[in-house]
């Protein structure tokens, strides 16, 4: 499981922001919003704050983000597209998060591209490469039996973080008493350059 207390920030935001990208509907289901969550309650048990920006969200879903202290931010554009991008640009530049989390099959490369050309530390979460290439901080597949060789086609400083060892896992599915959601990781950050400060959130 995925520990943040060691992920580095870009600039000198307080306290250290998360913004995700996930949507969820009929056609999609909620797992990408879910399992965001998890990682968005991890970032807030050490002090941290997190935006949501969704082109598609039921209401209930948006409901339970607010109850768990997550701004959403609505994206009236088609998931995935250069204008998606775009939003995503200017929230992130409005909000200066530490760093942008996609989850979702629409973000390929261009998508990627057009984020990380605007100076943001990106996290990309993925089940079986989908992107043609991957220009990115970090990829995530928690999944059991994840494989570097899907993810060849990389930037060379891409990270990868595979296995069920860096699974996200809500509060509600952790053993009371036992884990916390800011223990229930494995840290994230292990595979930054010792070179890099790696600040506490």
């Amino acid at each position: 499981m995925m520990r943040l207390d060691r992920m580095p920030a870009a600039g000198s935001s307080a306290p250290r922001r998360l913004l995700i990208r996930a949507d969820a509907g009929p056609l999609i289901g909620t797992g990408h919003v879910m399992r965001c969550l998890a990682l968005a309650q991890a970032w807030r048990a050490r002090g941290g704050s997190v935006q949501f920006l969704s082109a598609r969200i039921p209401h209930p879903l948006q409901e339970r983000l607010g109850q768990e202290g997550c701004a959403v931010h609505a994206a009236d554009v088609d998931p995935g597209s250069s204008a998606d991008a775009d939003r995503l640009g200017q929230v992130a530049r409005a909000k200066r998060p530490a760093w942008v989390v996609l989850d979702g099959y629409r973000f390929g490369t261009d998508y990627q591209q057009r984020v990380r050309q605007q100076g943001f530390r990106l996290l990309v979460l993925d089940d079986f490469g989908h992107a043609e290439q991957y220009a990115c901080d970090a990829i995530l597949n928690q999944n059991l039996g994840a494989d570097p060789i899907r993810y060849r086609h990389r930037d060379r400083s891409t990270r990868l973080l595979l296995g069920p060892r860096y699974v996200l896992l809500r509060r509600e599915f952790l053993r009371p008493g036992k884990v916390g959601p800011r223990e229930a990781s494995q840290p994230v950050a292990s595979w930054l350059p010792s070179a890099v400060p790696i600040p506490a959130v």
